[in-house]
């Protein structure tokens, strides 16, 4: 199901099948029948012909009489159905036909609805409540439901809550419910499993899917669109002391919801005194951020009072387009490493990546990204005074063109940039150092195989009239863009900063930008053309091959913000030790961990160097062990200012290329 997921063969001799997606479960049991159809007189589930009607029958006799079991449900409408417990152990699978046979059963042609209804009071209610059962018998069970749609009629407050054990969520729909579709609460000290596959949440007025508590959560192929509030929501997700729990969101859309479309909040369990410390692991893959009210995607670290806890976050290959705020936002108060590769982040109403750190001296790495047109800046590191233990970003073979604000921008502590692309800016960088990159405002067509010329805001669009921030900057006749929306449009009418759109769009939502594009594709291919004056100017080791700055100038090229179907492993740097964001003493040696063992063969001063300011060499005595890089000053110290070069020819032991190639700048 959908692109990555867990499973990935590790180290030498891996097997050429690479799984993909989510693990899902199935479990030999007795089969328990419901058919909307058959008769109450005389059922008892056991058989198609003596289906019980009501599912809820079907549940509580798998749950209280048989320890667990199957219930398979006939496609139709359930209507009014009220609470019921669904035991871990019990798996409810709907979509099939009056034959009842797995082999041709599809739940797209013959559908299961179940209907929500309030109590007998006429207060909305729940569904579903999925939790252990002393009656079920089973080790580690797991709640399933599979092919079914939960329809709350805007009535029902949620459709299921699971509490306190694993569940598994297949192909399943959940609408119309006037809290959440489902919520996850877990007050146990040991984390559940929690598959979400090949499931919708649409149109609920609280959150598509919200949870607090220690989850491991596979969400994958899922849509979570116009919600009320976020689309997917865990406040808060809790790492229980000694423990590790991790998160994959593969193959996702989050579309027109009312605030976050995914928000992320990792915290320690409440009242906690073991300080033994937690681990979170986060991989996005593969998904799309769109036109969601607030935030496209936000993950926010709470435990900066508990340093004992740490966590890795990877973003990789997604997309964030129109979102009201910032396309990704991450707030790394605590402990963390970070590297965001291959997203793309356009017309979005504040930064396209913003990062924040207001208390965590560590280092993010934003690599093979594309940050276009956003109405911030491109790259915004967010850091108020508060003493000195504010992050760094240091930035890789990435494109910044057309933001409203700077292409890079840092608020205290400097980005480092190299092998990067500014352009068509009226600011290229704030607190931005830029190292073998290329800065300019030539035209796109002189850089890129194809991308916008030029960029404008929308302040307000009524009737199909648009007003601009600003004089329009293009002529009638003119191909445009409207928030990146894969649509080509011509100027019919301009006047001043008033301009009609034929064909008219169907969807605008002020501040939204509006590209300017030579031809009527307006596709972007960033890859650079033939004799591009960026050719040749990314980071490169000294007498060897050129590089291109730009995302397919990177040692493992690819389509930003398209996810491949098979994930392949990133090998990039994860911890710099002292963080660039403090001063560096003159005898403090620095050490850069990796994802992987390293290649002593591929460690020598061709793939590691130091220059000073003014780009001369400076000597240092290079290590390498296991997965660390130290690099020793000389006798006399360090320069005020280095700038440490760890280039793409750094490999790991298994042979992978360093994808994220960096030049970082420190000084003392």
């Amino acid at each position: 199901l959908g692109q990555g997921g867990a499973g990935d063969p590790v180290g030498f001799g891996a097997p050429s099948f690479v799984p993909s997606g989510a693990i899902l479960t199935a479990t030999p049991g007795p089969v328990i029948y419901v058919d909307s159809n058959a008769a109450a007189a005389g059922a008892d589930g056991m058989t198609p012909e003596t289906a019980y009607p009501d599912p809820r029958l079907a549940i509580l006799v798998a749950g209280f009489q048989l320890g667990g079991g199957n219930v398979w449900i006939r496609a139709g409408t359930y209507e009014n159905l009220g609470f019921v417990a669904q035991g871990a152990g019990i798996h409810i699978y709907g979509g099939f036909d009056e034959n009842f046979d797995i082999e041709t059963r599809d739940t797209a042609l013959d559908v299961t609805v179940l209907n929500g209804a309030p109590d007998g009071s006429g207060t909305p209610t729940l569904m579903f409540e999925m939790q252990a059962l002393s009656s079920i018998p089973i080790v580690n069970p797991v709640a399933i439901v599979d092919g079914l749609t939960f329809d709350g009629n805007g009535q029902t407050f949620r459709g299921v809550e699971v509490t306190n054990t694993a569940a598994e969520f297949r192909s399943v729909n959940f609408r119309g419910f006037r809290g959440s579709g489902v919520r996850l609460q877990n007050s146990d000290s040991e984390e559940y499993d929690v598959v979400v596959a090949g499931s919708n949440f649409v149109a609920n007025t609280g959150e598509g899917m919200d949870g607090d508590g220690p989850f491991d959560i596979v969400v994958d192929g899922c849509e979570f669109l116009s919600n009320g509030t976020e689309g997917f929501d865990l406040d808060d997700w809790v790492a229980p002391p000694g423990e590790s729990v991790e998160m994959k969101v593969t193959g996702s859309r989050f579309f027109g919801n009312g605030s976050e479309g995914m928000d992320v909040d990792l915290t320690v369990p409440l009242g906690v005194v073991d300080l033994t410390g937690g681990r979170f692991s986060i991989e996005i893959r593969g998904c799309s951020f769109e036109r969601n009210r607030l935030d496209g995607c936000l993950v926010d670290i709470e435990y900066d009072l508990f340093p004992q806890w740490n966590a890795e976050i990877v973003v990789r290959e997604s997309l964030a387009r129109a979102n009201g705020r910032a396309g990704f936002e991450f707030d790394l108060d605590g402990p963390a490493s970070v590297i965001i590769h291959r997203v793309v982040s356009t017309g979005n109403g504040s930064g396209g990546i913003v990062m924040g750190s207001e208390r965590e001296p560590g280092t993010a790495i934003v690599s093979s990204c594309v940050a276009v047109g956003n109405a911030g800046p491109g790259i915004y590191a967010i850091n108020p005074q508060v003493g000195i233990a504010n992050g760094s970003v240091v930035v890789s073979h990435t494109i910044v063109a057309g933001n409203a604000g700077a292409g890079l921008e840092s608020q205290n502590k400097r980005i480092s940039a190299s092998s990067t692309i500014s352009h068509l800016q009226a600011v290229d960088g704030i607190e931005t150092d830029f190292r073998s990159s290329f800065v300019s405002n030539v035209a796109s067509a002189q850089l890129f195989l194809n991308a916008a010329e030029n960029f404008a805001r929308i302040t307000d669009a009524a009737e199909g009239v648009l007003t601009l921030e600003a004089s329009a900057p293009f002529d009638p006749g003119a191909i445009l863009e409207v928030a990146d929306d894969g649509t080509a449009r011509t100027a019919g009418q301009v006047d001043g900063n008033i301009v009609i759109l034929d064909p008219a769009p169907t969807l605008v939502l002020p501040p939204d930008m509006l590209s300017v594009f030579a031809s009527d594709v307006v596709v972007e291919d960033y890859r650079l053309v033939s004799g591009s004056p960026a050719e040749g100017t990314g980071l490169a080791p000294a007498g060897g091959p050129a590089v291109d700055s730009g995302v397919f100038g990177a040692p493992v090229p690819g389509v930003p913000g398209f996810a491949e179907e098979i994930r392949e492993e990133l090998f990039h740097a994860l911890k710099v030790t002292p963080p660039a964001s403090l001063a560096l003493a003159p005898t403090t040696p620095i050490e850069v961990s990796f994802t992987e063992e390293l290649d002593p063969g591929s460690v020598d001063s061709a793939s590691v160097r130091v220059v000073d300011e003014s780009g001369s060499p400076v000597s240092f005595t290079l290590g390498s062990g296991g997965n660390t890089l130290c690099l020793v000053p000389p006798v006399q110290g360090w320069p005020a200012v280095i700038w440490i070069e760890i280039l793409g020819e750094v490999r790991s032991f298994s042979g992978r290329k360093n994808a994220a190639p960096l030049a970082i700048r420190f000084q003392d």
